[in-house]
């Protein structure tokens, strides 16, 4: 339920319709990130387990991949060593999307924040500019 007592939907969780099942777009992100690494899948398995402490194995990513196996799902918690690993932001990109957000790279975060910084500066010096006596914001 929502806070106003409203039974939430699919529908009408964002204010439209929307499909939150991301099961084969995450499934494929996955497994094209694995593959554009050059890793194996036992070498991404091996080093998930050094990154999280969470036994992942072959057999089990292989599970989690197979479209015929809808039911094997991930843990979460691997999901960002995998990402880490394969230095893929693709299955995060995959789960973000439904909700109209993206994972930005290092670079992309260092560049928004540069933006940010700059708009800031910018209004600070117009006021600065007011209090002096100059042009009115």
């Amino acid at each position: 339920m929502s806070n106003d007592g409203e039974k939430l939907t699919q529908g009408n969780l964002f204010g439209g319709v929307l499909s939150l099942d991301v099961s084969d777009d995450f499934r494929a992100a996955v497994k094209k990130a694995i593959d554009q690494s050059g890793l194996s899948r036992d070498k991404v398995c091996d080093m998930v387990k050094v990154l999280t402490d969470i036994k992942l194995t072959k057999y089990m990513l292989d599970q989690c991949l197979a479209h015929s196996k809808k039911a094997h799902r991930l843990p979460g918690e691997v999901i960002t060593a995998i990402c880490y690993v394969t230095s893929s932001l693709e299955p995060m990109q995959a789960l973000l999307a439904p909700l109209g957000s993206q994972a930005l790279s290092p670079d992309e975060t260092r560049d928004l924040k540069i933006l940010k910084l700059t708009k800031a500066k910018e209004q600070i010096e117009a006021q600065i500019t007011v209090l002096k006596g100059g042009a009115k914001c």
